[in-house]
């Protein structure tokens, strides 16, 4: 769910068509932050889901660490990104920060003010708590690990897979 969710953000916003059908992105090019699946699997899914994004408009890069910020900036500007998708949340804080502790909340501050210096927007995708699939709104107590994800973003969205009855 969550990589297929980056690939199709991210293909929208190259060819600036609409995400999900009804989410118009402005054309601009693309930075996936891909932690969550190997080059292998991504190119399947591709194929499986017939992605077809602009022509040198999509980089994606398959290492990052919370240590990487001047790379990830020198990656967004020489590509001229202005949407970066991070693909998960929870790898690319490396896997050794919970994110129950401060020093996650410390990531997305980091991540907020590099979106807002460059002008650019970055989607972090993340778990919600299992259960929560009645409401449409998402609160604290939805993102999983802490509030330090839900206080620390500039917005945070749920996307719920809706399972149909056959009868």
């Amino acid at each position: 769910g969550k990589s297929s969710a980056a690939y199709q953000i991210a293909e929208a916003a190259t060819n600036g068509s609409k995400f999900a059908g009804q989410f118009q992105c402005q054309q601009s090019a693309a930075l996936i932050i891909q932690m969550d699946e190997s080059l292998t699997d991504a190119k399947k899914k591709w194929r499986r889901m017939g992605l077809n994004p602009a022509k040198g408009q999509l980089t994606i890069k398959w290492k990052f660490s919370p240590m990487m910020f001047p790379e990830l900036r020198r990656w967004i500007e020489e590509k001229q990104s202005k949407l970066v998708v991070l693909d998960s949340l929870m790898t690319i804080a490396g896997g050794t920060i919970s994110p129950k502790d401060a020093e996650f909340g410390l990531l997305i501050y980091r991540l907020n003010e590099l979106a807002g210096e460059l002008g650019i927007t970055i989607i972090c995708l993340h778990h919600v708590v299992k259960g929560n699939t009645k409401r449409s709104d998402i609160t604290k107590e939805d993102i999983f690990g802490t509030a330090y994800v839900y206080n620390g973003a500039s917005d945070a969205w749920g996307l719920w897979h809706a399972v149909r009855s056959r009868y």
